[in-house]
């Protein structure tokens, strides 16, 4: 069976902050699940809630307030502001504790509305839950993160918006209408929202011939502990563990895909996707993470490329060449 460089990339979750949200009287009624067609730059416009039917930039997963927040306040004296200008990295201090802590919280607040969204929430292998591996499904999509504006900040809404949204190869979010993403798991989604890669280890479309496609990604320093990741990080990993995360990607396929992983038409590896700590490595292990491992299904030989989508069980072989 075919197996990867470890150059897969961009299997990590897509996380950034935005300043630009409404105020809470302008929210309109959005919930989990709401759909917006807008954004203030970059990022979720939670005004901007469309019918899903509709074609829309951003799915809103969940909404929360930041624990920590209570504490900012009391050490801004209670001046919202400063809070809001810390939080963002917009203050004259030098100390980033605060947007440290609420970016910490936030990250893993939104991953987590994602995970009940496409409905892996509820995954544990080996005692390791969804949210302790950073579980996502595989997409050429991402998670916003967006607060109020500075000014709606201070007059009260001080909440956090979680989106998924899909992504262009610029990065840009995509005005689309469809399935939503609590179906991410099942069939009938664009070959192009999939996550597939050509032998050369790029982004290509489902639809073209692929060496691999990534149906699921994970911490693996959550997974597999340090010495095995600086194993990985170094380019030595034994075949014990490559094993061992061939076994952790089969049980995650057991859980989240079981028709898909008694398949006999595609195999199925794991492999260290590229990107985030990896690159950072300098023989020291970070102990915040970042080692993510992609999940992937790849022809059951060395020579064979797919076409197709796994999840929508339409893959089938496509000898080396074949352009499809």
């Amino acid at each position: 069976m075919r197996r990867l460089t470890p150059a897969i990339a961009a299997v990590v979750v897509v996380m950034a902050l935005s300043g630009c949200g409404p105020s809470s009287e302008e929210l309109g009624g959005v919930l989990e699940g709401s759909c917006l067609r807008s954004a203030n730059g970059e990022h979720a416009d939670p005004v901007s809630k469309v019918d899903c039917e509709e074609p829309h930039l951003f799915e809103v997963t969940s909404m929360g307030g930041w624990p920590g927040l209570g504490v900012a306040m009391a050490d801004a004296g209670g001046d919202a502001g400063d809070v809001w200008d810390a939080i963002h990295g917009l203050d004259d201090s030098d100390d980033s504790t605060v947007a440290a802590d609420f970016a910490t919280w936030a990250s893993r607040a939104c991953a987590e509305g994602a995970q009940r969204t496409t409905g892996i929430s509820e995954v544990k292998v080996d005692g390791h839950t969804a949210s302790d591996l950073w579980l996502r499904v595989g997409g050429t999509y991402g998670i916003d993160i967006t607060t109020a504006t500075r000014a709606a900040f201070i007059a009260g809404d001080q909440g956090t918006y979680c989106s998924l949204a899909w992504y262009d190869d610029s990065g840009a979010a995509r005005l689309l209408a469809g399935r939503p993403f609590s179906q991410l798991l099942g069939p009938g989604f664009d070959l192009d929202r999939r996550e597939c890669w050509d032998v050369d280890d790029r982004p290509t479309s489902c639809a073209r011939p692929h060496a691999a496609q990534v149906l699921l990604a994970f911490d693996g320093l959550e997974a597999f502990g340090p010495e095995l990741i600086a194993r990985a990080a170094s380019g030595v990993p034994t075949d014990l563990d490559r094993a061992a995360g061939d076994s952790f990607c089969a049980e995650l396929l057991r859980q989240t895909l079981p028709s898909v992983a008694e398949t006999d038409e595609v195999g199925f590896v794991s492999e260290p996707a590229a990107g985030s700590a990896w690159d950072e490595y300098d023989g020291t292990i970070d102990p915040r993470g970042g080692y993510f491992y992609a999940c992937l299904a790849v022809g059951p030989q060395g020579g064979d490329l797919v076409i197709g989508d796994v999840m929508d069980g339409t893959a089938r072989l496509q000898a080396t060449g074949g352009d499809g």
